[in-house]
């Protein structure tokens, strides 16, 4: 699980840093991101940690709830960019950061 753990943090630090195009200073970046992407962060956070104790009640193994979870979350905001690709542009940033507020579940312990 703790291998588990480091994969992730070490694809969400991945994706973060490509995300903001390899920014040499990442807290002027980070300030000056889109509240948008702050939002899209928040609701991956909450659908990941609102559907896993759901998953793990009916699959009965953390692991495969967790995974769950994130495909879940990741689906979830796939489709919520695809539904606003019709209005605006698909925006992989706002995908990025819903799917990286996602991954906070491996971190958090239940």
């Amino acid at each position: 699980m703790r291998i588990l753990k480091v994969a992730a943090l070490c694809l969400s630090s991945v994706l973060l840093f490509r995300s903001l195009g390899f920014a040499r200073d990442v807290f002027e970046e980070l300030s000056s991101l889109d509240k948008d992407k702050y939002v899209h962060f928040g609701a991956g956070v909450l659908l990941s940690h609102v559907s896993y104790p759901i998953f793990k009640k009916y699959v009965h193994d953390r692991k495969k709830a967790m995974w769950y979870s994130i495909l879940f979350t990741a689906a979830v905001a796939t489709g919520k960019e695809v539904y606003d690709s019709r209005k605006t542009v698909f925006d992989g940033g706002d995908l990025a950061a819903s799917t990286l507020g996602g991954l906070t579940i491996v971190v958090v312990e239940f």
